[in-house]
């Protein structure tokens, strides 16, 4: 093997180890975003399962439960929830 064959197989061994790198980070990522949601989900089930009605705010329920939020106009909101369902609100 020749120096410059040496360097090439160097060079797309490199190519090859970053590649591989980089599905490791997403897949590590898609490993949290899972954990995370699965944490989510046992806060939801804990509150229903004690049937207590919260007293103020909770970040970790609020986002287990809501994809998104848009405001329509000044007075209307739609709230968009994880399970699909659309819903809109006039805010007095």
């Amino acid at each position: 093997m020749g120096i410059e064959e040496y360097e090439r197989s160097t060079k797309e061994l490199k190519r090859e180890i970053d590649t591989l790198n980089l599905k490791r980070a997403e897949i590590l990522n898609e490993q949290s975003k899972v954990q995370l949601a699965e944490y989510r989900i046992d806060a939801v089930k804990r509150l229903m399962q004690d049937g207590t009605m919260l007293e103020e705010f909770d970040k970790t329920v609020f986002k287990s439960l809501v994809k998104k939020m848009k405001v329509i106009n000044e007075r209307e909101l739609e709230i968009e929830f994880e399970c699909g369902i659309k819903v809109r609100e006039i805010v007095k």
